[in-house]
Parts: structure tokens; C-alpha cells; sequence
């Protein structure tokens, strides 16, 4: 049975150069495959809470180990 990934986190590190602008520029292209629930580049939304099939994560190693922490 495939994987169907229907709803997805986008997290980055909104501080860091370009991150804002290539989330920006991904978007349509993550809605028309799946449901986004919650863009969160400042670490202003509870993720963990969230439901999700997919998190991806923008930004370098330091925004993905944060991102992991985030979401439990």
C-alpha cells in the first residue's frame, strides 16, 4: 500500500537568508499535492499539537534538530 501524505507541516528558520522566499516559492507547488496545516517560520505555532503526515523543514541541520525538538 502507497503512502499518502494528505496534510503537511512547512517549519523553516525564517531568520536565515532566502528561507522565507524559497518557502514562498515551494507553496503551490506543496498545495497542489496536500493539505498544508500550518506554516510556521518564526516558532510562533504550537506544531506539536498538530496533525500531520509530513513535516519539511527549510533552512540548514541547526532548523531540522530544532524542528524534531518542536514536534516531540
Amino acid at each position: 500500500m502507497p503512502c499518502v501524505v494528505r496534510r503537511v507541516i512547512v517549519i523553516g528558520d525564517g531568520a536565515k537568508p532566502r528561507v522565507r522566499e524559497t518557502v514562498e516559492r515551494a507553496l503551490p507547488v506543496i498545495r497542489e499535492a496536500a493539505q498544508v496545516v500550518a506554516v510556521d517560520l518564526d516558532e510562533s505555532q504550537d506544531i506539536e499539537a498538530l496533525k500531520a503526515d509530513l513535516a519539511l523543514v527549510f533552512g540548514g541541520d541547526g532548523a531540522i534538530l530544532k524542528a524534531v525538538r518542536r514536534l516531540g
